[in-house]
């Protein structure tokens, strides 16, 4: 939602107490326009929450985190809830990661719901089959 940004995500994330090296979460990160917060999923994995925008100008803070990630057996879920605008450039990385993370023998999966505008961006590029292939 509008207004919930770095700052907001900083102050609501949970204190995670001896959490395995492998598992260790970053800061919040973001500019005024993107943000990546992180908290530990309920199956044991990392879930990273996207907010604002994700386009050509950020997408780098998306792959630079996933790439810090990609460990074999790591489990990864993106929640794009707060996403309010993604571009193909947002997209095609998130693509990218996951075919990367299928091919390296972990886990990254894009967790809804989403805005009706990121929506119409993922099925404008034709991408939910690949991002949801069980979705009937």
């Amino acid at each position: 939602p509008r207004g919930v940004g770095p700052e907001r995500v900083l102050q609501n994330r949970s204190v995670i107490r001896d959490a395995p090296t492998r598992l260790r979460l970053a800061p919040p990160v973001g500019s005024d326009t993107f943000w990546i917060s992180e908290q530990l999923d309920p199956r044991g994995g990392v879930r990273l929450g996207l907010g604002g925008e994700l386009d050509i100008a950020t997408a780098g803070e998306l792959r630079e985190r996933l790439e810090q990630l990609a460990v074999p057996g790591q489990s990864v879920v993106i929640d794009l809830r707060w996403l309010e605008f993604i571009d193909s450039s947002g997209i095609q990385e998130i693509i990218r990661e996951v075919s990367a993370a299928r091919r390296d023998g972990w886990e990254l999966q894009v967790d809804g719901p989403m805005t009706d505008q990121v929506a119409r961006t993922v099925d404008l590029v034709g991408a939910r089959a690949f991002l949801w292939p069980n979705e009937g």
